[in-house]
């Protein structure tokens, strides 16, 4: 689907959500420059999730003299890390059973200055009531990277990667670029150590992304790969490929493009430390596309393996470009398909180039600004000061 046919999709989830009584907040809201913000967070994904790597150390940086966090979940399947996200807040909301109106009246009653949602069009989401409007300002950020299409979200948080100012007709919001990427990385604390490949050992490239994000362009453009680099394998990752249907199905695409199936291997995740020490057994990450890597572009780069890319023509399309770019692995981008091919061909020609990125990559990232919360959250809360004081300035 085209950009112009999928903003027409959001715009018109936007007239069908219409609400004729927004703004639902009191006429007579503080709207004073000045005051300590209430900044209500909106997510079905307060668990683990990779909102746990990048919104929770977001509202646990913040400066808690300056702001107040409220968490509205509407989390259905809570987990052990549920409880990080609510001690993380200065109050816990657990609204999944509340119905649009009601959930409106709590926001309104808790006289949340700024309402940001980070589910957008994914589920468990809770667009309705930001239709409704009940705070002044309401905000997109978070796990949906596209437009959301309601005319009641004011701002959407993003940056000159994700976000270049040529793609501001694509959406509703205003977009506001306020950090080098729009989101920072905190790794896990139980992060295995990264382990070295055997020089001489085949080739093997791999994804550890959602088999969801598993297409036809993605196994074109790995097929490509594999014939140009032609003793290498490819590794697939991901706690969905432990289904056989799913196997064939990606073997069967992988055999039309003339691969073989021996050249094809699975794994199915596990927990996330094991997920993560599986790394090892990868020389080079291939994005997928056309929708991007996001979470696992940083996970590789903290395991010691480098990504490689072609930038997407859509946000989504350009996580893995972003990331790299900012986490200390530029030359991962690249500027064609043919390119990736060339630069995929290039790297398993120099396994002493392989060899001294999976001693660097884990540095460089922890030391580069993707993985600097502290910078990112001011760069965050204060784009948020400054959007409320221009709303304050504008209704005053």
């Amino acid at each position: 689907m085209s950009r112009a046919e999928l903003f027409s999709e959001h715009v018109e989830f936007g007239k069908l959500h219409k609400n004729p009584k927004a703004p639902a907040f009191n006429p007579k809201h503080d709207l004073a420059p000045g005051k300590k913000p209430r900044i209500g967070f909106v997510s079905g994904d307060f668990r683990f999730h990779a909102m746990l790597f990048f919104a929770l150390p977001l509202i646990e940086a913040r400066d808690k003299s300056a702001f107040e966090v409220f968490c509205y979940s509407t989390t259905t399947k809570t987990d052990p890390y549920t409880p990080d996200f609510r001690a993380g807040a200065d109050h816990w909301r657990d609204v999944r059973a509340l119905s649009t109106e009601a959930l409106t009246q709590v926001i309104v009653a808790d006289q949340i200055d700024i309402l940001i949602d980070l589910s957008g069009h994914a589920p468990h989401n809770r667009l309705p009531v930001f239709a409704a409007k009940p705070a002044p300002l309401q905000v997109a950020w978070g796990d949906y990277v596209d437009t959301r299409g309601l005319e009641t979200i004011d701002v959407l948080l993003g940056d000159a990667i994700h976000t270049p100012a040529e793609d501001d007709k694509y959406f509703t919001e205003r977009v506001v670029r306020f950090a080098p990427d729009y989101v920072a990385y905190r790794p896990p604390h139980y992060a295995p150590s990264v382990s070295a490949r055997p020089t001489s050992a085949p080739m093997v490239f791999g994804t550890f992304s959602e088999v969801t994000k598993i297409g036809s362009e993605s196994i074109r453009l790995w097929a490509a790969v594999l014939k140009a680099v032609p003793e290498s394998r490819i590794l697939l990752n991901g706690y969905l490929l432990a289904d056989q249907t799913r196997q064939g199905n990606i073997i069967s695409a992988f055999m039309d493009e003339g691969i073989s199936n021996e050249r094809v291997i699975f794994k199915d995740g596990g927990l996330h430390a094991a997920f993560l020490a599986q790394y090892a057994e990868v020389d080079v990450i291939l994005d997928t596309a056309p929708y991007s890597g996001g979470l696992t572009t940083c996970e590789a780069l903290l395991m010691g393996v480098p990504v490689i890319t072609v930038a997407g023509d859509r946000f989504c399309g350009r996580h893995a470009a972003a990331h790299l770019i900012n986490g200390g692995f530029a030359e991962g981008v690249l500027p064609s398909r043919d390119d990736l091919v060339a630069k995929a061909k290039e790297l398993a020609g120099n396994r002493a180039r392989l060899a001294e990125l999976r001693k660097t990559l884990r540095p460089k990232l922890l030391a580069s600004r993707l993985c600097d919360v502290e910078a990112f959250a001011k760069d965050f809360y204060g784009a948020l000061r400054t959007e409320w004081k221009a709303l304050s300035k504008k209704k005053g």
